[in-house]
């Protein structure tokens, strides 16, 4: 999957621990990706963080168009 096409990043439990992030992509896709407890937390910041960076953009640019 692209960076381009997900849309929505949650915080998840896996095997009832909270290890787990689950992506979710524009063409209906989801990922469910399990990873140590401080790992998943930093990824998951990290996700964040760029999918809000590329929101910011898409809104500038639309912006501008206008």
């Amino acid at each position: 999957m692209a960076f381009d096409d997900m849309r929505e990043v949650h915080k998840r439990r896996y095997l009832l621990q909270p290890i787990a992030v689950e992506v979710f992509s524009s063409d209906g896709r989801n990922f469910l990706l399990a990873f140590p407890r401080k790992t998943r937390n930093k990824v998951y910041d990290r996700y964040r963080l760029m999918l809000l960076t590329a929101d910011d953009i898409e809104m500038c640019v639309c912006v501008s168009c206008t």
